[in-house]
């Protein structure tokens, strides 16, 4: 083996020297050193930040703090750092949940996926009742968006259990709503109508508006998956009003898309393709710029149908570049599948397999092999019009 270069060596032998430095110290004098780091820093950035609000659709953005950057770091030495933090005195362990809170909320503003889904897990294992409950439901979402559903559903069973618990009522009605889409994605409709109706029945003892827009914007969901198109649209066009009402513009975007979806499957080539652009517009002042992604994917499709295939490819591209920015992995891995079949259509082969195998090996790589077989006779009826072999051969 050859020798390190003199760089590396200094750097190993600086890393033994601090590490035997540190386990000289004795356990009071290591405590107060972790003490003063997390004072030293809040001196110099401007005090310690405050606890952040719970991250929502329906609350105030994250807002930033100049030591956010390095919130887990000084989690840890509030953790080593004994029973008292800084001038006050303040208990470690508050100090130690509370950067900890905001390292969670940093790296969710910062769509560092992985590490706040492992930062949200580790804050509800520090916190209790409805405070846990939000925690986990936090690591559900962005394990979701790492694609690890199974994961997704145990956590958010365990949130479930949590609100109950501490008797939070608004906060368990949100969640069942959230999961009733499981039995609806899964084909199960009749146990998704059960829940859902159970869902409507505490958000109206709740006295929940916006609870109830929701709703109706779920029911259609449920029609739509009936078949009755009709019958979903109208329950779509009533959660629009609803929305509007109440000022819920994200909500309504939403339920604009996809009611344009539903006017595009029964003919209505000019309002699918209003409705979209009207959604796309709507959400580019949202705080969620997945919403904007999936407003430019959705125009693709139109596009594309409408055989404007260069302006599809346009609309795609955006969406695919913000479903990179955010980390929403298995929504990218589709789109790109389906982008392939574009790209076959333009004649650029060689685009259409880059973006087809890259799309493959990320919904393989989150165990989306499902997903991925639904997308291939697609793309092998798109390879045939275009007299090229299947990219899966």
């Amino acid at each position: 083996m050859p020798e390190p270069g003199a760089e590396i060596a200094y750097l190993f032998r600086h890393a033994l020297l601090r590490d035997a430095a540190y386990q000289l110290q004795m356990p009071a004098d290591r405590a107060r050193l972790h003490g003063w780091v997390v004072q030293i820093f809040e001196s110099f950035y401007g005090g310690r930040p405050d606890k952040p609000q719970p991250f929502s659709a329906n609350k105030e953005p994250f807002v930033a703090h100049a030591l956010d950057p390095i919130a887990e770091e000084l989690a840890r030495h509030a953790t080593f750092a004994g029973n008292a933090v800084g001038p006050n005195q303040d208990n470690s362990e508050q100090v130690h949940r509370l950067y900890l809170h905001r390292a969670a909320a940093f790296a969710q503003s910062t769509y560092q996926n992985e590490a706040a889904a492992r930062l949200w897990l580790e804050l509800a294992g520090l916190v209790a009742g409805s405070e846990r409950g939000q925690a986990l439901q936090q690591a559900s979402e962005f394990n979701r968006r790492c694609g690890r559903i199974p994961r997704v559903k145990e956590l958010l069973h365990l949130a479930l259990a949590e609100y109950r618990q501490a008797g939070d009522k608004q906060r368990e009605a949100h969640l069942l709503r959230i999961m009733a889409a499981f039995p609806l994605i899964a084909g199960d409709l009749d146990t998704a109508e059960k829940e859902l109706k159970q869902v409507h029945s505490l958000y109206e003892a709740l006295g929940d508006r916006l609870g109830l827009a929701r709703m109706k914007h779920q029911f259609a969901f449920l029609h739509f998956e009936r078949g009755d198109m009709e019958l979903a649209a109208q329950s779509l066009e009533s959660a629009i009003a609803d929305y509007r009402l109440l000022g819920a513009v994200e909500h309504e975007a939403d339920a604009i898309g996809f009611l344009a979806n539903i006017r595009g499957r029964q003919g209505d080539i000019a309002a699918w393709e209003a409705g979209h652009l009207r959604a796309l517009e709507m959400s580019r002042s949202s705080r969620r710029p997945e919403a904007l992604a999936n407003a430019f994917c959705n125009l693709a499709n139109v596009y594309a149908d409408t055989h404007r295939t260069d302006r599809a490819i346009e609309a795609s591209e955006q969406g695919q570049a913000i479903y990179r920015r955010t980390g929403d992995l298995r929504t990218l891995g589709i789109e790109l599948a389906w982008f392939a079949n574009l790209k076959l259509a333009q004649g650029q082969v060689k685009a259409a397999r880059a973006a087809w195998q890259e799309g493959a090996e990320i919904l393989r790589s989150i165990g989306e092999d499902k997903e991925l077989e639904q997308r291939k006779p697609e793309m092998r009826d798109a390879c045939a019009k275009a007299g090229v072999a299947p990219f899966d051969n």
